[in-house]
């Protein structure tokens, strides 16, 4: 039956600074409930990991998938799993990389007790050496939150953020600055699979030079350096199933730098497949300044159809043509410094696929993070109702 959405929770934001946190935890109750969302930002402005890092904190779940991790001695990358619930959770840690499953014993039947939190080194969970690798976090009993963090002595550092898996995806969020961007596909079937690869740019769809296509084995990571694609272009990354090769679902993320590295100056951020928009998405924190620094916030708006889309940010409107991906800038009054930043797209319109850029000069670094925005669930349908005398008894039970 027809249905209608129920009314918006008001919107209001906050921050806190907390120094070095370990595991922080938020609950939202009564009308702050839906559509709660939060983020935590932080800044290391020299050493190992400087730049801007950003994690959009994850909802208790029992499965996620990050693409893009390493077990390279450089990349001391933890995997936390954190356990909220009355009850203790049994948690398998697997990793594959580009021959397949990666041996990981130590990562099976992990016990995460109930309102804890347990940090993982990758490397404490094998002894392999691979270079990108693919990490999924399944809870056997209970749901739990997972985030994992990458550090590049060379790079930088940020969260990785969780990928989606279907058998199409959208990589959204590739600033028109990025220097190279660095592709990871996984393959959890058993079926190998090949896809087409394609970049959304400001003018539309373009195939990238000597990479139409990306073959992943099944059970296997393949990671495909894209070089330079954006061309002084905002983009996003686009993956389908290529002509005559099975239709099976895939997970994938991206690796982006700004910066350079041999000048000291470089800062990676984590991109990760995500769903459309949808109703509404929020990124919270994208107030104007994180550790002292000021920050400028950019929403990255792709839509891959054939069919130019509209979206609203923050109110204001943005048309994004037919298969092209524009950036629009969120400036700090629309933001405000507690503030976050809201898409959403009309009903039954084309889809768009968003990611919110926070960025820096840190000391001369071009810090920045990246976070995907997806439904915040804001909004919930609810059935129809009208008079109906034939669900009455009386007290005959006629």
């Amino acid at each position: 039956p027809p249905s209608s959405a129920a009314p918006t929770a008001p919107r209001t934001a906050a921050h806190a600074t907390v120094p070095h946190p370990q595991t922080l935890g938020a609950t939202a109750t009564g009308s702050l409930a839906p559509g709660f969302s939060t983020q935590l930002t932080s800044t290391i402005t020299s050493g190992k990991g400087r730049g801007l890092s950003g994690l959009g904190c994850p909802q208790p779940a029992t499965a996620f998938t990050f693409n893009g991790a390493s077990l390279a001695s450089s990349h001391p990358d933890t995997l936390t799993v954190v356990n909220p619930g009355a009850e203790d959770a049994t948690v398998d840690v697997d990793l594959a990389d580009n021959n397949g499953p990666v041996s990981a014993d130590a990562g099976k039947g992990m016990i995460i007790k109930a309102g804890t939190a347990q940090r993982i080194p990758l490397r404490s969970l094998t002894k392999s050496t691979s270079g990108t690798v693919s990490v999924s976090v399944l809870s056997r009993s209970g749901r739990v939150a997972a985030a994992l963090q990458s550090v590049d002595s060379d790079n930088g550092s940020d969260w990785i953020p969780t990928a989606i898996s279907a058998s199409g995806l959208v990589v959204p969020g590739i600033s028109s600055d990025v220097k190279d961007t660095v592709l990871t596909v996984y393959n959890p079937g058993i079926e190998d699979t090949t896809l087409n690869v394609r970049v959304s740019t400001g003018n539309g769809v373009i195939t990238p030079a000597g990479h139409d296509t990306v073959d992943v084995a099944g059970g296997s990571v393949t990671t495909v350096d894209l070089g330079d694609i954006t061309h002084g272009q905002p983009a996003a990354i686009l993956l389908s199933p290529a002509p005559g090769s099975p239709s099976i679902d895939v997970s994938a993320g991206a690796e982006v730098t700004r910066g350079s590295t041999s000048s000291g100056t470089a800062d990676t951020a984590f991109l990760a497949a995500a769903p459309e928009v949808g109703a509404r998405g929020e990124a919270a924190g994208s107030g104007s300044s994180a550790g002292g620094s000021s920050l400028t916030t950019t929403v990255l708006l792709t839509a891959p159809g054939k069919k130019p889309a509209k979206a609203a940010v923050n109110g204001r409107s943005v048309s994004i043509p037919a298969g092209a991906t524009v950036a629009t800038k969120v400036d700090g009054g629309s933001a405000g410094p507690d503030g976050a930043v809201t898409v959403t797209t009309p009903s039954g319109a084309p889809a768009v696929y968003a990611a919110r850029m926070l960025s820096a000069n840190l000391g001369g670094t071009s810090a920045f993070t990246v976070q995907p925005l997806a439904d915040d669930h804001g909004e919930v349908l609810r059935p129809a109702a009208r008079d109906n005398d034939s669900v009455l008894f009386d007290d005959a039970g006629n």
